[in-house]
């Protein structure tokens, strides 16, 4: 019956240590009575697990375990004295050993810290196409990503790709405003400048002038093709 209570109250404890830590998704420490330190990390999180800001690290040492505390971030091995910020961004790798009151090294496996503060870059062009044009983003992310590109049409969204090129094909008339969004997978997110439509005239019997022209010269072809469909 005691060891039935014991098994309970434990449970009770785990669940509403998970309880505390999910309410406060910015700042994550964990330990436990026996541990020689315990980690506080700090930062803005955005999404799927990238933070957004600068990270915070404090170590807190129990001193009837622990005498020290060594890290590295990729510059080699330091002691840890006080708090230190990483503000690189990209996947940063935390490496960690104590040193225990006999003087023996305690090596602890490395856990990732990802860093995204930038929103990516997002360029767009256009190449006409006969009775279409078609629209390309040219967007790069250097720490986390493109995950995907907006197209809007006059402020309204048209279509979502996620894969490259980063292409829409407009097949409407009239002058409009096309711009692109491009997110990475941080969440941050940036939109290019807006260039306009050209206006397009289109022709039901536009095969049978096509033949027709064909057969008398290329040339004029070619030229009567491009002044009828396109008037930019």
């Amino acid at each position: 019956m005691a060891n039935k209570l014991v098994s309970k109250s434990l449970i009770i404890v785990i669940i509403s240590l998970l309880i505390v830590i999910s309410m406060f998704p910015t700042s994550i420490g964990f330990s436990l009575s026996d541990d020689p330190f315990t980690i506080i990390i700090e930062g803005t999180l955005g999404e799927n697990g990238w933070y957004i800001s600068p990270v915070n690290i404090t170590i807190i040492i129990n001193p009837d375990v622990c005498k020290e505390v060594w890290y590295n971030i990729g510059n080699g091995y330091q002691k840890y004295q006080e708090p230190f910020t990483i503000s690189k961004e990209g996947c940063i790798f935390l490496c960690l050993y104590w040193v225990d009151m006999e003087g023996m090294k305690n090596y602890l496996l490395p856990f990732e810290i990802r860093i995204d503060m930038s929103p990516p870059t997002v360029e767009i062009s256009k190449r006409p196409g006969y009775a279409h044009i078609t629209f390309t983003a040219h967007a790069f992310d250097n720490a986390s990503g493109v995950v995907r590109v907006e197209f809007y049409l006059d402020d309204e969204l048209q279509t979502v790709t996620n894969k490259e090129p980063y292409q829409w094909t407009f097949n409407g008339t009239g002058s409009h405003l096309v711009y692109a969004k491009a997110y990475n997978d941080a969440g941050l997110y940036n939109e290019s400048k807006k260039i306009s439509t050209p206006r397009f005239i289109y022709l039901n019997n536009y095969k049978l002038l096509k033949l027709f022209l064909f057969t008398k010269s290329n040339r004029v072809y070619i030229m009567f093709n491009v002044c009828l469909i396109y008037i930019l």
